[in-house]
């Protein structure tokens, strides 16, 4: 396979993302739930069903669509891992939503799990979309360009998504922390090798995130709308455990569920060998 692309979304999204970004990659399809816009063309390029995918040449599918956590569940129940799937990048007319004004009243999750998970961040490490609050005033930084959130105005450091930690050698932190960013990212599996190859040994990985369920409950009782790009709906603290097991290398040395409302707490502590 030579970089075909699959784009998973046949309407706005999958239309903007091919505008923006398809001259630089080999698009040869759309897939698209819709039966009615199967055997059509965008550009030339066919709309195809998720069943003829299965035995279609790809080597990557970019989701393009508001519902990701749907359509990555479907493509896992196909066969297809989630190392061949990446998310296309939010339009710029969303990002305004994603922001949070420093003004408001809205604290961010680490003021909510600050007093239990502070003490295993000591030394060298990060804090992995900080959204402004970071664990500890000493962490550096680390968050998207066009950060997900903001609560208050503590510097960046490091601009990125998290998932590939290049300015890093391997083994050189003593920790490093991320609150409800894990989620986001499609191959959970991948990100924590990635945050665990930058640990010393005795290192702790400490993670403040969501319950799925448990979060979407929430949602519902209080009438707001699930964050979308929450993309694995299985997500909680099993779910957390038996990707870690697949990993090795790291023990579990505290958890704690729930907590603040849809929230578990999750530290790891990297072997020493």
């Amino acid at each position: 396979m030579n970089n075909e692309v699959v784009i998973f979304g046949a309407s706005e999204g999958g239309k903007n993302y091919f505008n923006k970004i398809g001259c630089e990659e080999n698009i040869v399809a759309f897939c698209d739930n819709d039966p009615n816009k199967h055997g059509l063309r965008i550009q030339g390029i066919p709309i195809i069903s998720v069943e003829t995918l299965k035995d279609f040449s790809f080597s990557q599918i970019v989701i393009a669509s508001e519902y990701a956590s749907e359509i990555v569940g479907q493509l896992k129940s196909i066969g297809i891992s989630p190392k061949y799937m990446r998310l296309a990048p939010p339009q710029k007319d969303h990002e305004k939503v994603r922001i949070i004004n420093q003004s408001g009243t809205r604290e961010s999750e680490t003021s909510k799990c600050r007093s239990s998970l502070a003490r295993f961040c000591q030394g060298n490490g990060l804090d992995v979309g900080y959204g402004g609050d970071p664990i500890v005033p000493s962490a550096i930084c680390v968050d998207l360009h066009n950060p997900y959130a903001h609560y208050k105005s503590h510097p960046q450091h490091l601009h990125g998504d998290g998932s590939n930690l290049h300015w890093f050698a391997g083994d050189c932190l003593d920790y490093v922390y991320s609150s409800h960013v894990l989620e986001d990212f499609i191959d959970t599996e991948e990100v924590l090798r990635e945050w665990s190859r930058v640990l010393k040994p005795g290192g702790k990985m400490v993670l403040f995130l969501p319950d799925e369920k448990t979060y979407r409950e929430h949602c519902a009782v209080n009438g707001n709308e699930p964050n979308k790009h929450h993309v694995h709906k299985e997500f909680s603290l099993n779910y957390l455990k038996n990707t870690v097991e697949l990993i090795g290398g790291l023990k579990v040395i505290h958890e704690s569920f729930p907590v603040a409302e849809y929230s578990f707490e999750f530290v790891l502590e990297k072997s020493i060998i």
